[in-house]
């Protein structure tokens, strides 16, 4: 077993980002679209003085509804950020990913090989790992080091695809036939749409203490790709 973690080439390592706040654009958005909601459900109120809380409530339903399709594209990009890396809630990681490469290259290494989160120096028969889990810390967030090993040290590979799916329940539906007087009860079943797909090529290793490392791929014709690419690699 041949596994070395290369440390930060200086004193500004790089850090692991979770998906951002809301931005100040959004924030007083929602804040503005609320003080209008309500005025105009008040004003609504005021319109119908004996019912005036039933139309003020009324008022208000109606311009919350009118906020659901905002509501709707945020969340669609916040669920399609999370399927898109893995289930976790972050934001793209490439520079770590560059970082490191720097600190790899630095080694002596050459970079035959990459893609987010590796690279690979055919010659000298070496798999580094550049967001390798070993290296973050859980409270700064800061990635101190990447892993890399030998090629025999590889023990197994293979694409993970994550899928983010919306799910469509069944509707029911009846038929009345007069001539019989029976009314038929139909139930149609629901479906399941793959928003997105995320794949990510495992790397099993022979490091007990981080035995799984993986790394990104472009796309599904990407990680085929990859998966073949080790097989060549490492079975040469």
């Amino acid at each position: 077993m041949t596994i070395q973690l290369i440390p930060a080439f200086d004193n500004n390592p790089p850090k692991f980002h979770r998906l951002p706040k809301p931005g100040k654009g959004f924030k007083r958005y929602v804040k503005v679209m609320g003080i209008i909601s309500l005025i105009l459900a008040f004003i609504n109120g005021l319109s119908v003085p004996s019912h005036f809380f039933t139309a003020f409530m009324k008022g208000l339903g109606i311009m919350l509804l009118l906020q659901l399709p905002v509501i709707w594209v945020v969340a669609t990009i916040f669920k399609a950020r999370v399927a898109a890396t893995n289930g976790s809630v972050v934001t793209t990681n490439l520079p770590i990913h560059e970082y490191y490469k720097q600190a790899f290259i630095q080694q002596g290494y050459q970079v035959d090989f990459e893609s987010e989160g590796v690279v690979i120096d055919a010659a000298r028969r070496k798999i580094g790992f550049t967001q390798s889990t070993t290296g973050i810390d859980p409270k700064t967030r800061l990635v101190n080091n990447m892993l890399v090993c030998d090629f025999h040290d590889v023990q197994r590979w293979y694409v993970s695809n994550i899928q983010h799916k919306t799910k469509f329940s069944g509707g029911v539906s009846a038929a009345h036939n007069s001539a019989t007087g029976i009314t038929t009860v139909y139930q149609s079943p629901g479906y399941e749409r793959v928003d997105l797909s995320s794949f990510r090529i495992v790397v099993e290793i022979n490091y007990p203490p981080f035995p799984i490392q993986d790394f990104r791929a472009k796309n599904e014709f990407d990680a085929d790709q990859w998966v073949a690419r080790l097989s060549s690699l490492i079975n040469n």
